[in-house]
């Protein structure tokens, strides 16, 4: 299984059948926050959970990168995996 991470809604591309776009142009979303982000895999797993944390969008890779690699870094070293 995955465990699904939203980090933003915010997105460089204008897709025609972007679901999400009617909540970006109102401007409703949330803001990524790496440590917390971080904390809350932390106490999914220690509930035995093993799944996969995966980044989704919006377009993660407009992400800070320096907030990337550590995201990335601290998955693989965890888990030994990380995906987006």
């Amino acid at each position: 299984m995955t465990i699904l991470i939203k980090p933003s809604l915010k997105c460089n591309m204008n897709c025609a059948y972007c679901y999400e776009l009617p909540i970006r142009q109102a401007e409703k979303g949330f803001e990524w926050n790496l440590v917390n982000v971080l904390k809350r895999i932390d106490d999914v797993m220690a509930q035995k959970c093993h799944d996969t944390p995966t980044l989704h969008g919006g377009e993660p890779l407009t992400l800070p990168r320096n907030e990337l690699e550590i995201f990335f870094k601290t998955m693989y070293e965890k888990n030994g995996y990380g995906g987006i």
